[in-house]
C-alpha cells in the first residue's frame, strides 16, 4: 500500500460499501433503530468479522475459532 496509495483508496472505498450495505440489512431487520446505532451496529459487524479473520489468517487459529475469540 505504501508503494500504491491508489490501493487503500480501493480497499476503503470496498469498506464504505459494504458498511452501507450492513446497514441497509439492519436498517430492514431492525426499523425501529436509529440511524446512529445502525451505524454502530455496522462497525461492530465488519470490524469483529475482520478481527476473525485476521486470526485465520495469521494461521493461529482455524476461521471458526477465530470467530469464536472473546
Amino acid at each position: 500500500m505504501d508503494k500504491h496509495p491508489k490501493i487503500s483508496q480501493i480497499r476503503l472505498a470496498g469498506m464504505v460499501s459494504l458498511h452501507d450495505e450492513l446497514r441497509a440489512i439492519l436498517a430492514k431487520k431492525c426499523p425501529e433503530y436509529s440511524s446512529f446505532v445502525l451505524n454502530v451496529l455496522s462497525d461492530i459487524l465488519l470490524s469483529s468479522t475482520w478481527s476473525g479473520i485476521e486470526l485465520w489468517l495469521r494461521g493461529d487459529a482455524t476461521l471458526e475459532e477465530g470467530f469464536e475469540q472473546p
